[in-house]
């Protein structure tokens, strides 16, 4: 079985030296289109792509269905965690093995948003990028948090299909809870600094002349 995490390897050349999306599914539409791409925008894609390969989320139906998603919500589709049990199903048929997998998961989930946690925060305190010089950011950073939300549902509901094939104290779930728990952290980091990149996005433009 090949498993496919977020890989450190994968994210850091990328790097440069619970919100609601500000922007409508007009202006993600047309900032798809943007030639060249920030160091936070391709870290950002990254993180998504990774995280469809490896099942913990199922893969957007295009531009429409994840503008819908940033501004109404998550939209009715099936959550990919029966997809993610049939590929840990794979490697062995005991919960214990499978829910350390599990864990090995949270914790490349967790370690991956970080990363991209501290460009959009270098992003943000960097004061290079203004106004709507930061749709593009705010918008794939929104996404990101977006898939590491969906990536937890995903982890939290396979832990409890294991339960129920093996006694919790079989299957070692402190270290499940612990590492669930390093990853909510790191989810809430994100969500603030999502809220400081949209704070910086509708900020009025500075006045020609004048320092604040």
């Amino acid at each position: 079985m090949r498993r496919v995490g977020i890989a450190l390897t994968a994210l850091w050349p990328l790097v440069g030296c619970g919100t609601v999306s500000m922007v409508s599914g007009q202006a993600l539409v047309e900032t798809s289109f943007t030639v060249e791409k920030s160091s936070l925008v391709r870290v950002c894609d990254s993180y998504n792509e990774n995280a469809q390969s490896a099942q913990w989320v199922a893969p957007t139906a295009g531009l429409f269905d994840l503008a819908r998603t940033l501004v109404d919500g998550e939209p009715g589709k099936v959550h990919p965690q029966n997809a993610y049990l049939d590929e840990l199903f794979l490697l062995s048929d005991e919960p214990a093995v499978l829910l350390k997998q599990i864990v090995s998961d949270i914790e490349q989930a967790r370690s991956g948003l970080e990363i991209v946690t501290e460009e959009a925060e270098a992003t943000v305190w960097s004061a290079t990028l203004v106004g709507e010089g930061l749709r593009a950011e705010m918008m794939s950073f929104e996404t990101v948090l977006i898939t590491a939300q969906k990536s937890r549902k995903t982890f939290l509901s396979s832990s409890h299909t294991l339960v129920g094939l093996a006694a919790p104290s079989r299957l070692g779930m402190a270290e499940f809870e612990s590492a669930l728990a390093a990853f909510d952290a790191a989810i809430e980091n994100a969500r603030n600094t999502a809220d400081l990149l949209a704070s910086a996005y509708a900020a009025p433009p500075a006045e020609p002349g004048r320092t604040s």
